[in-house]
């Protein structure tokens, strides 16, 4: 990769909830950032505000976007749903030799960028998604507790926040999911399920709770980080989120229809993002996670986190740090892969434990 660039990164999708996060973090840790989006106004707006250079392209236009990676060494992803936007980007990276970083949660994203990982080595750059709350600290325990029990065939991961909503992105690509199937991997390979086909209790944080399935990103990244061939993914759930999952399975046909998704697009973008600083202060994020091997034998662990856009900020400045310093090997890279088990623990506000 060229080490003569202006710019050690640029964030693109910067005035999204999650990318202002991360802008304002980067302005406070005085990192060499210059910042993008498609909307001139909100980009001029939000790089004046942290004092950053900017670019404003349509990710659809190729000769506006290489022309600004070819100034910049990584790209840091922030403008979701990422199935619509990793394609464009990771074209233009191939071709001016940057570094691909995202903030998805999307598995169909992840596999979409293991494929390129061929033509990532021959241009000399990573591809690293997924440097947010899903994936960094769930790849990370999966990578963990593989490292507990080496002949683990099966593990199981589940996020829970307490507190705090989600933001307009996050639900966004959520919309883009309504209506289909959930996701598994078995035996190696992904395969559709019903959503809620599983539902579980998992004592976090003093309480037993509801879980069910849903199709995390992790069912790509924990199998490319540990090779275990079953993997089950998981969200905290109310009785009656399980009973809507399953009665979706019956009108998916209809929740897919493009009005019914436009018209839940537009009542999340006339949402405002709910989340103040106060609010982040108080919310607490986990992940849990279970192995379990052909003796039915198990290891359970249990990461606990900071508000999980807080986090986002804080692993995806990391991991833009480490690879400015002491870059992982070229291709498709996991977080776990890149930087190992423990890499979560160097976040602030972080502890992992081993559970009886």
């Amino acid at each position: 990769m060229e080490t003569n660039k202006k710019y050690d990164f640029l964030i693109y999708g910067v005035y999204g909830y999650t990318g202002d996060l991360i802008c304002r973090l980067a302005k406070e840790r005085g990192m060499n950032a210059a910042v993008a989006g498609r909307d001139a106004a909100k980009t001029q707006a939000q790089a004046r505000l942290y004092g950053f250079d900017y670019f404003v392209f349509e990710i659809t236009d190729t000769q506006k976007a290489i022309e600004a990676l070819l100034q910049v060494k990584i790209l840091l992803n922030c403008a979701g749903p990422f199935c619509n936007t990793v394609r464009p980007m990771t074209d233009a990276c191939i071709k001016t030799s940057t570094h691909y970083l995202d903030i998805s949660g999307e598995w169909q994203v992840f596999e979409y960028l293991a494929s390129l990982s061929g033509a990532a080595v021959k241009a000399g750059i990573i591809l690293l998604p997924g440097v947010g709350y899903d994936v960094v600290p769930s790849d990370c325990l999966a990578l963990y507790l593989k490292a507990q029990m080496p002949n683990a065939e099966k593990i199981s991961l589940a996020i829970f926040s307490k507190g705090g909503s989600l933001s307009r992105g996050t639900l966004l690509t959520m919309n883009e999911a309504i209506g289909r199937p959930a996701a598994m991997r078995k035996d190696g390979k992904i395969i559709a399920i019903p959503m809620a086909k599983f539902v579980r209790e998992i004592e976090i944080a003093g309480k037993r709770r509801l879980f069910m399935n849903i199709g995390w990103g992790d069912i790509s990244t924990a199998w490319h980080s540990t090779q275990i061939p079953e993997i089950i993914t998981y969200t905290a759930a109310s009785p009656r989120m399980i009973n809507m999952a399953k009665i979706s399975r019956y009108i998916g046909f209809f929740l897919r229809l493009p009005f019914v998704k436009a018209i839940s697009k537009y009542r999340i973008l006339k949402r405002g993002n709910p989340m103040t600083e106060d609010m982040q202060q108080q919310v607490q994020s986990f992940v849990w996670g279970e192995v379990v091997n052909r003796k039915n034998e198990s290891i359970k662990a249990l990461i606990t986190l900071p508000d999980g856009y807080v986090l986002t900020a804080q692993t995806a400045l990391a991991i833009v740090n480490r690879i400015l310093k002491s870059p992982p090997s070229c291709g498709f890279q996991t977080p776990a892969k890149a930087f190992g088990s423990e890499f979560i623990l160097s976040i602030p506000e972080t502890h992992r434990e081993l559970l009886q």
